[in-house]
């Protein structure tokens, strides 16, 4: 392995969060990274981690807890000897077996192991099309997106730049939210009170009108959502069906009082004269 030259490993999702492996050589040291690429703004909040490092068979135990301060970046030592067989066959196996101490970690939200993978080479066989986000690679098919939403019909089946690329990059998108509503498209269950703000976001920015009404359904009949949350849901997606029930539920000044949100954009023109009109009606 040559020195100061860093080798770096597929970006990957677990629990929630972005992972990366990278090896480097400086003069007589190895050292291994396990980068978190989760951003950690506030300076009180931890992700606290344990488990093994494997490198050709040989193990170490680590703790760490990633931080702001520290860059969210795990480093462990090796000597390098030259007479040591740190390759095999010209190629290292790097492995980090981590746990993630749910009690001990701050301030950062922690997901469930995904349903469906979309980088594995299950996933890279069937595709025809590679979706980028934020160093995390999506296999998809095209479609199955473009029967679902407008909008990737337009983007891969439409006259544009991109309907001709195998690669397509995505903006101001979170890839963990952009993973649940993958799973959702191809009909995973994931679809609960976590989830559904997520999915109803991007649902509404890829105008994907079955998902919608799905979300709807599912705060309509089976969420446990306070009133608040829900109205604020139906007047952000313009899901009237719950607007309806939301506003029907609200039978008191004190039920009134309860949903007001601490911003008035949350809600629109429409619900704040309904909530205008429930007002004087108690006072009738």
């Amino acid at each position: 392995m040559e020195i100061d030259i860093e080798m770096c490993g597929d970006v990957e999702d677990h629990l929630g969060m972005s992972w990366k492996i990278r090896l480097l050589r400086k003069d007589q040291k190895l050292k291994a990274y396990l980068d978190c690429l989760e951003k950690i703004d506030n300076p009180e909040s931890l992700i606290s981690t344990g488990g093994k490092f494997k490198f050709n068979g040989n193990e170490q135990i680590f703790f760490h807890d990633f931080t702001k301060i520290e860059n969210s970046k795990l480093a462990i030592l090796e000597y390098w000897s030259q007479n040591s067989n740190y390759l095999k066959n010209g190629s290292a196996e790097i492995e980090f077996l981590v746990e993630i101490d749910t009690e001990k970690s701050i301030g950062v939200k922690i997901g469930k192991e995904k349903s469906r993978i979309f980088d594995d080479d299950v996933a890279k066989e069937v595709s025809d099309v590679v979706l980028t986000i934020a160093q995390r690679k999506f296999y998809v098919s095209k479609l199955t997106l473009a029967s679902q939403s407008t909008y990737f019909k337009t983007l891969f089946l439409g006259k544009f730049v991109e309907s001709e690329k195998s690669i397509i990059e995505l903006k101001d998108i979170d890839p963990h939210e952009f993973q649940i509503f993958l799973e959702f498209l191809y009909g995973e269950s994931v679809l609960n009170d976590e989830t559904v703000d997520e999915i109803l976001k991007l649902a509404d920015m890829y105008d994907v009108k079955t998902a919608n009404r799905q979300c709807e359904k599912f705060l309509l009949a089976d969420s446990k959502k306070s009133i608040k949350d829900k109205l604020t849901a139906a007047a952000m997606y313009n899901l009237e069906n719950l607007k309806a029930v939301c506003l029907s539920e609200i039978k008191t000044v004190s039920d009134l009082r309860s949903i007001v949100p601490e911003e008035s954009s949350q809600f629109d023109t429409d619900v704040w004269m309904n909530l205008f009109l429930k007002l004087l009606s108690f006072f009738k």
